[in-house]
């Protein structure tokens, strides 16, 4: 079997094979990669003129490393849907695997990229060079951990707080979304991103200037395309307590950014905003959330508060 990797230039392509692929997602998009600023490339797998696969490499400015960057939880390689044959499906994708571990192994020095979570199957890059005992010639493959929750539910029921998905949060978040309610906290749909800029500048937020212009350039631009949705959770006097960003594709919505003010720590906007965001985006259509990662002790703790399915996902690099 002969596969090719090909430079891919037309985006419009590249576009229409994320949209079917199971591991295509919005961070995958042309647009949000263009309006992430930093340069890429795409690559085609094909065999005999038909695609099997793409993948999109982020490059070092000196162009002998695929580097990893703030913001960008899901990429790697993308695979045409499966066929319904299993062999022939976990066939192909392992050959695929392989011919890209070898390629990039022999062009780049230093490597580091994420999977996406339907991408499960890592046994090409953990056997490469299997039998060396020099650990420079080999991958390093880690697992890291997202959050999905299903909130169709929540548009098919006249009392959201009697959904399955309000019962399965943390018995203490419930008591605070609604002591947050009582106490005049509302939550909005917004285009005001200095709004969140205002409150990831602030010192409890560890966000370093190119971070932040990183965040408003994709924010702003998302927003634009009608891809992103903002909300603002307010106190009764108006005043800003709480931001989240989502980003929003045909599979689901991802929580991107998000940033409270200190002086309302602990009183529950942070859970307010995100259960008055799943209701809306339900409403809108959005059957899933991913909320983009569980990897730290703090994140754990508050995003697992809200029940949901654990979903690993990894991390290759060399």
């Amino acid at each position: 079997m002969t596969i090719s990797i090909l430079r891919l230039n037309d985006e419009k392509a590249w576009d229409e094979f994320n949209q079917r692929s199971p591991e295509g997602s919005v961070f995958s998009e042309s647009c949000f990669l263009k309006a992430y600023g930093d340069p890429f490339e795409f690559y085609s797998v094909e065999k005999s003129g038909h695609k099997l696969a793409q993948l999109a490499l982020m490059r070092s400015p000196s162009e002998s490393e695929i580097v990893s960057k703030d913001f960008l939880p899901h990429l790697g390689i993308q695979f045409e849907p499966r066929t319904g044959d299993l062999y022939h499906d976990q066939s192909i994708r392992f050959r695929v695997k392989e011919l890209l571990v070898a390629e990039l192994f022999s062009k780049f020095k230093n490597i580091h990229f994420y999977m996406s979570p339907t991408n499960l199957d890592m046994r090409a890059f953990q056997w490469h060079e299997y039998h060396s005992s020099r650990p420079e010639l080999k991958y390093r493959v880690e697992t890291r951990y997202t959050l999905y929750l299903d909130i169709s539910g929540l548009r098919e029921t006249e009392d959201p707080f009697a959904s399955q998905l309000f019962k399965s949060f943390n018995p203490v978040r419930r008591n605070l979304i609604r002591k947050s309610l009582k106490e005049g906290f509302q939550t909005e749909v917004s285009r005001d991103l200095q709004i969140l800029n205002d409150l990831h500048r602030h010192k409890d937020f560890f966000m370093n200037e190119h971070q932040v212009n990183c965040m408003l350039r994709i924010s702003e631009q998302l927003l634009k395309l009608g891809r992103a949705k903002l909300f603002v959770t307010k106190d009764k006097n108006g005043n800003p307590a709480f931001a989240a960003l989502y980003l929003l594709d045909s599979k689901r919505a991802y929580y991107l950014f998000g940033a409270g003010h200190p002086d309302f720590q602990g009183e529950g906007s942070g859970a307010l905003i995100q259960w008055e965001s799943f209701k809306s985006l339900s409403a809108d259509g959005v059957n899933e959330m991913d909320l983009v990662g569980i990897n730290s002790p703090s994140r754990g703790a508050f995003k697992t508060r809200f029940g949901g399915r654990i979903i690993p996902y990894f991390s290759v690099s060399r």
